[in-house]
Parts: structure tokens; sequence; C-alpha cells
């Protein structure tokens, strides 16, 4: 497998096709198409690594292709809030804290006692706000696939993987379980609203 900086790469590209050597017109589209790819995805993981906000997408995604979900979930506001879940284009406080230029530590959840930094994995997993709808989604996955998510609490890279990644190699029970995420991630960021206006009104 060739190794080296872009400009190498390309240039080994070069190399073969003033030397004629490619082949056929087919073997040469898919070397230069698995170029192209090995390329984008470099560029694709070097961003990734940049952006903070990409915090929950890099635990759950490893390869540049498009995402089943967004053909499969056919509501828009679920389709919507599960790529701002994924993508850290989100209100939720660990990003809300970012533009201020809040510490991380002080990015704390305020509708629950936990303590903890309100990021996707927390209001996804753990926010005791959300037990009922969770506990719910839970059920419904268990009762379809079999999948006993209560049993793999304090392992948050799977269930991650399972709930919003493709840790589910299945492919129908996968979709299934993105359909429901999706459902619980739009109910769950409506309930948040509600709650937060709630707190504000009672505070004035």
């Amino acid at each position: 497998m060739f190794s080296g900086s872009p400009n190498s790469y390309e240039h080994w590209l070069g190399h073969i096709w003033d030397s004629e050597e490619v082949g056929s017109e087919k073997d040469w589209k898919s070397l230069l198409k698995a170029s192209i790819q090995a390329r984008e995805e470099r560029d694709w993981i070097v961003e990734m690594v940049q952006l903070s906000k990409l915090r929950t997408y890099r635990r759950v995604k490893f390869v540049l292709e498009k995402e089943e979900y967004l053909e499969t979930i056919m509501d828009r506001e679920e389709r919507r809030k599960m790529t701002a879940l994924r993508g850290g284009t989100n209100a939720l406080r660990i990003e809300v804290g970012r533009w201020k230029g809040e510490p991380l530590y002080d990015r704390t959840c305020t509708l629950c006692a936990k303590g903890e930094i309100e990021d996707e994995a927390h209001v996804l997993l753990y926010c005791s706000a959300y037990v009922r709808e969770r506990s719910e989604l839970y059920r419904k996955i268990q009762f379809n696939t079999q999948f006993d998510l209560n049993a793999m609490r304090g392992d948050d890279e799977w269930l991650l993987q399972i709930l919003i990644g493709v840790g589910c190699s299945q492919r129908q029970k996968r979709l299934y379980i993105q359909l429901e995420v999706a459902k619980y991630v739009a109910a769950m960021f409506r309930k948040r609203t509600r709650l937060l206006e709630q707190t504000q009104a009672t505070d004035l």
C-alpha cells in the first residue's frame, strides 16, 4: 500500500498514468476512485480532530460515507435533531458554553442533580430528566432486537455505537434502532426546551 503526503500520492498516480501502466480503463477508474476517497477521508479525519464540536461524531463515525438515517428517517424534525446531536450543532450546554467561552467544567446540566457536563452522551444515556423516555426507548429496542441496553450501562462507547453509530451489524435491526432513537432525540429536545422555559419562569 502506498503511503506518503498528499502531494507524493498525487505524483504517484501521475507517474502511473504517464507510464501507461494503468491496465484497463476499468482498473484505472477504480484506482482513481479509491485514491480520491482516500484523500477525502484524510482531509475529513483532520477536520474532525480540529473541530471540538465533533466530539461525539468522532466516537461513532469512522468511514466517510452517506448516513443511512438520512434516507430512512422521514420525519424532518427527527432527522434534523438526530444530525444536530451527532454533529454537535445543538443547544446543549457543552456547545453553548463553548460559544460563551465558559470553562468546560462549568457547562453542567441544569435539569438533573448529577453535576455532569451536558453533552450528547449525557442527554442520550444518563440525564434523569429523560428517564421515562429513555426507558421506553430501551424497552422497544429490547423487544424488537433482543439487545438489552440496560445491561450495558456504563459502557458508553458500545451504547453510542448501537444508538447513533453503526454498532449493530444486522441492517434491519440497525434501521429500526435509528428510527426509534431519532424519535427519542426529537422528544428529548422538545422536553428540554419546555423544562428550561418552566425553570426560567419560576426564577422570574
